[in-house]
């Protein structure tokens, strides 16, 4: 596949990661304008991460990341009808142990809840009850990420890509329409529609593809037991940010005020925004690549891409990032700052948001570099890396809200040191094993392009401030104004500085452009 190819398919899935990713702040913004950081908000959000938290510690990304490699294997040796084969044994697996996880979680609600988080009687039993609503929502997602390891096999990225736009689009709908009418029982229902809609989407290009649905379920396949000696390690390295996730609202409900779980949660959602939409976009493209050129033997192919990767991530990272930080405060205030969300959810939202950000890069990176040792099927280098960043973030977390008694805040810094730690190791590892992919070249090039993020924050930070000396308005449009002249200035400056040192990314594209 040559580059201009390569591009045209990460650009589609960027534009339409980025409309997901839209369509799900906007669904947090109409939650927020709705509930602010009220108990009932504390409630929802609690019980909504877990199906979902249950789903990546007990399969989430073994499912993608122990398919991907087996199935193109099977694809390129043994040819599609073998590859279908074991593209529906590995379905009706998943499904059944999806299946048991749920039906255990719906009896065992109220013991979850009561083991994990610090709440008393009755917001307990209320989160509980959301819980088991919410549960099933396991088993429409291990058919939707199977569906998606299939679909992207086959060279299909965008409608896996979509499948969180449908999701989103059904709880926008039932916010507009219904609002708090049914309260967060009825947002629950709405959002476990949502996710059924996600597997559902994407049957009729399952069929396009050529997949056809057998029954099949045989344990003892060689296939299935490669995938389960990869998976265990694999899921341990997929660990970090669900982990790092579940810490903070464990710790966050034990905190004396309400709408900690909240402002957490809203300022990762963001977080996830800016990391995501180019990250995700990179690493569902490159994964089933990578793959393909282990199962070739095509080593310089395979680090030139995991390198370019790693570097174009950077590149577009770091100016998202310095934003995140240094205008945090406005971004709460546009996407929230509305109803129920009043000035204490902004502060509490805002430094979360703030120090969750210092952990951009090292997610991106930390995406990357798993999917590079998923694809060579080394699932337990991620998995000591995940090991070391939660144990970090666990004991930093523990010392900040136990011993300093510091704000919420600081568990969002122990989650951005903890996801450091694991981008830290993998990157060493990996210039440490493969000689040649990351080098004093590649490391000279960060380092100069971390130094332009950091010119970005100062221009944004004093910008900002400048802007409200002379336009002192605080309205949501003077904010918007103010927020978007500073953001604008940043980037201008981070472009400039990128000129000045000659970052390799920037003086690419900008020869593509003038080629064109």
């Amino acid at each position: 596949m040559n580059i201009n190819k390569t591009f045209k398919i990460i650009g589609s899935m960027t534009i339409i990661t980025l409309f997901a990713k839209i369509s799900g702040l906007l669904r947090v913004s109409l939650f927020a304008s709705l509930f602010g950081t009220s108990p009932e908000a504390d409630i929802f959000l609690t019980a909504s991460r877990l199906p979902t938290l249950f789903f990546e510690l007990a399969l989430g990304a073994a499912i993608l990341s122990t398919f991907i490699p087996i199935f193109n294997k099977k694809l390129a040796v043994e040819g599609k009808d073998a590859a279908n084969l074991f593209a529906n044994n590995f379905m009706n697996i998943v499904t059944f142990f999806a299946v048991i996880i749920c039906l255990l979680g719906i009896v065992f609600a109220r013991q979850i809840v009561d083991v994990l988080f610090g709440f008393d009687y009755v917001t307990t039993v209320a989160v509980a009850e959301i819980l088991r609503i919410l549960f099933p929502v396991i088993i429409f997602t291990a058919l939707a990420f199977v569906s998606v390891g299939i679909l992207q096999s086959m060279g299909e990225f965008n409608i896996p890509a979509m499948i969180s736009l449908v999701a989103n689009a059904a709880m926008i709908l039932y916010l507009i329409i219904f609002g708090r009418t049914f309260g967060v029982s009825g947002i629950a229902i709405a959002m476990l529609v949502g996710w059924s809609l996600q597997f559902l989407i994407q049957i009729p290009s399952l069929i396009k593809k050529g997949f056809r649905y057998k029954f099949i379920m045989k344990f003892k396949d060689p296939a299935i037991k490669d995938a389960v000696k990869l998976a265990i390690p694999i899921l341990i390295s997929s660990w970090v940010h669900p982990i790092n996730i579940a810490l903070n609202i464990m710790f966050a409900s034990r905190l004396e005020y309400d709408g900690q779980i909240a402002g957490l949660d809203y300022a990762n959602t963001l977080y996830i925004v800016g990391v995501g939409v180019f990250t995700l976009a990179v690493t569902n493209f490159i994964f089933p690549k990578l793959s393909r050129l282990n199962a070739e033997g095509n080593s310089d192919e395979f680090a030139k891409t995991v390198r370019t990767s790693i570097s174009y991530l950077s590149y577009i990272v770091i100016p998202i990032m310095a934003i995140f930080i240094s205008l945090s405060t406005p971004i709460i205030q546009i996407l929230y700052g509305r109803g129920e969300f009043d000035s204490e959810s902004v502060a509490i939202t805002t430094s979360a948001l703030t120090f969750y950000s210092f952990g951009m890069l090292s997610f991106a990176f930390t995406e990357v570099l798993n999917r590079t040792f998923f694809a060579v099927q080394d699932g337990k280098t991620p998995m000591f890396a995940s090991i070391a960043g939660v144990l970090c973030n666990l004991a930093l977390s523990a010392y900040l809200m136990f011993v300093l008694n510091l704000g919420v805040w600081a568990l969002a810094l122990s989650a951005a040191f903890g996801i450091t730690v694991t981008a830290t190791i993998l990157l060493i590892t990996v210039a440490t094993r493969k000689r040649g992919m990351i080098d004093s070249s590649f490391m000279s090039n960060l380092f100069k392009t971390i130094i332009c993020g950091v010119g970005a924050v100062v221009t944004a930070v004093h910008g900002y401030e400048w802007l409200n000396i002379i336009y002192p308005a605080d309205g949501i449009i003077a904010v918007f104004f103010k927020f978007t002249l500073a953001s604008l200035g940043a980037f201008m400056v981070y472009l400039v500085l990128c000129l000045i040192f000659q970052i390799k990314e920037q003086q690419g594209l900008l020869t593509k452009v003038f080629k064109k």
